[in-house]
């Protein structure tokens, strides 16, 4: 074989093999796949679906705003190092349950970025499948449903002090989940802490949701510093820590 033939040979093998390292190299034209807006109990719930399996570790500001930072990190099997070519811009119909508002990425820091019309209070936890956020507001008025004219006056409800058990309860509950977090950061199990500050946000809005959003940072950064730990620990008292 001469040497012309022998270069055409390899320059024919070398593009084959590109072809097929492109082949197998796995498409990311968008992490988003779709964003939707559902009713959710008197709620709205945007949800924003990706194209993997994702975790939620927090978003910014805390309080009302109309624009958010969210911060997740990608956990799908060798998903860790994807990029975007292009920003992506999805603006969803609102279903009137809630003012127009648009999600863009990557926003600064790789983070989602959503932009309300107007300043709204938002809740922010990770999808039941893993791989979507869910976005909990409260639903326009215009939203609800009006509720039939009552045929005769109503009476007194006997459970009339319900709401308020429910919300004693819900303290309850959350009172007991944030206890567990903080000790498992300081026994340093960032993985149990924030499994249990998800399921403390899965909760109705209760005075310990702002610590909870604080702390699911410090549990996705790896957990507590050595001095941190111990700061933690001096604030128990008989092995059930307090909240700052």
């Amino acid at each position: 074989m001469n040497r012309n033939a022998c270069l055409i040979l390899a320059a024919y093998r070398t593009a084959v093999a590109l072809f097929a390292v492109l082949l197998l190299r796995p498409a990311w034209a968008e992490v988003i796949e779709r964003v939707e807006v559902v009713p959710a109990a008197g709620d709205a719930e945007i949800r924003i679906h990706f194209a993997t399996t994702i975790q939620y570790i927090r978003h910014f500001p805390l309080g009302e705003s109309d624009f958010f930072r969210i911060f997740f990190r990608v956990t799908g099997g060798g998903d860790e190092g994807i990029t975007v070519a292009t920003r992506e811009t999805h603006t969803p119909p609102t279903n009137g349950l809630t003012v127009p508002f648009t999600v863009t990425y990557p926003e600064e820091g790789g983070t989602v970025g959503v932009r309300f019309e107007r300043a709204v209070r938002l809740r922010v936890r990770v999808g039941a499948d893993n791989r979507s956020l869910s976005l909990l507001l409260p639903a326009l008025p215009a939203a609800a449903q009006p509720a039939p004219a009552p045929l005769l006056p109503p009476r007194p409800a006997a459970g009339a002090a319900a709401p308020a058990a429910a919300t004693a309860e819900v303290e309850k509950q959350a009172r007991q989940l944030m206890d567990e977090a903080q000790a498992a950061l300081v026994r340093n199990d960032p993985g149990a802490a924030t499994d249990l500050l998800n399921r403390l946000l899965n909760l109705p809005p209760n005075s310990l949701s702002e610590q909870a959003q604080e702390l699911i940072g410090v549990a996705a950064a790896g957990g507590l510093t050595a001095r941190g730990a111990l700061w933690l620990n001096s604030r128990s008292l008989r092995g059930r820590l307090t909240q700052r």
